[in-house]
C-alpha cells in the first residue's frame, strides 16, 4: 500500500447518510441498502481509478491534499443530505432537533 486514505471514514458516513435519505424518501429497507451498496461501490471505483490511481508515485503532500479534499467534499455532501432528511421529516410531521 503506497497511499494513506484519509477519506475512508467519509465513505462510510456518506453511505449511511444516503441510506437515511433513501429511507426518508419512502424506499423499502432492502432496496435502500442494495442501492446504497452499489452506489458507494461505483463511487469508490470512480474515485480510485479517476483520482487516487493518478496520484500514486507523486509527492506525499499532493496525495495528502487530494485525500483531505475528497474528505471535505464528502463531508459537505453529507451536510447537504442531512438538510434534505430534516426537511423531509418536517414535511411528514416527524420531530426533528
Amino acid at each position: 500500500m503506497t497511499i494513506l486514505n484519509f477519506a475512508h471514514g467519509e465513505f462510510l458516513m456518506l453511505a449511511c447518510t444516503w441510506l437515511l435519505v433513501l429511507r426518508a424518501l419512502g424506499n423499502p429497507p432492502y432496496v435502500a441498502v442494495f442501492g446504497v451498496f452499489f452506489a458507494i461501490f461505483i463511487f469508490g471505483v470512480i474515485v480510485q481509478s479517476g483520482l487516487i490511481q493518478r496520484m500514486l508515485g507523486t509527492q506525499l503532500l499532493r496525495q495528502i491534499l487530494l485525500l483531505l479534499g475528497i474528505s471535505m467534499l464528502m463531508t459537505g455532501w453529507q451536510c447537504s443530505s442531512g438538510s434534505l432528511i430534516r426537511a423531509n421529516c418536517k414535511l411528514r410531521g416527524h420531530p426533528t432537533r
